[in-house]
């Protein structure tokens, strides 16, 4: 729900500042059906990641901040310095969804080289039923125990 709320104020946001522009890009219906679905798939397989870390990880304080700081700062040091490494992580993986045209700049990243589409869902589903075996199989085991 969270990921599409967000996704619905971003469009909002995105097509009031794309009107008020004389020279703007003007992206296709089928290119904003295909964020949506990005957005809500990945919103799905990130719940369940964080259903699994937290199942991992009994303390919620450091279940949280440890998957901030993985997300928005580790995955970023490595997509900007180890791109062959970071196009397999999740943001990695989110962006080869996209599929959006960034070339080489100043942060070292270049969409080119990502997965297709298809290879980066598999990719990121694959990460969700990871975290989802690995939760259960360690809850289980910790219930019974």
């Amino acid at each position: 729900i969270v990921q599409l709320v967000s996704f619905t104020c971003a469009i909002f946001a995105g097509y009031l500042y794309l009107t008020a522009q004389t020279n703007s890009a003007d992206p296709s219906p089928g290119k904003w059906l295909s964020y949506l679905g990005t957005a809500s798939l990945s919103g799905a397989v990130l719940g369940v990641v964080g259903i699994g870390i937290g199942a991992l990880i009994r303390n919620q304080a450091v279940a949280i901040t440890s998957s901030i700081l993985w997300l928005l700062i580790v995955e970023g040091l490595v997509t900007a310095f180890l791109p062959e490494i970071g196009k397999y992580l999740m943001s990695g993986a989110i962006t080869g969804m996209l599929q959006i045209e960034v070339g080489p700049n100043d942060f070292n990243l270049d969409s080119s080289s990502y997965l297709s589409a298809g290879m980066s869902t598999l990719l990121l589903i694959g990460y969700g039923v990871a975290f989802a075996v690995i939760a259960t199989m360690t809850t289980i085991k910790r219930d019974i125990e």
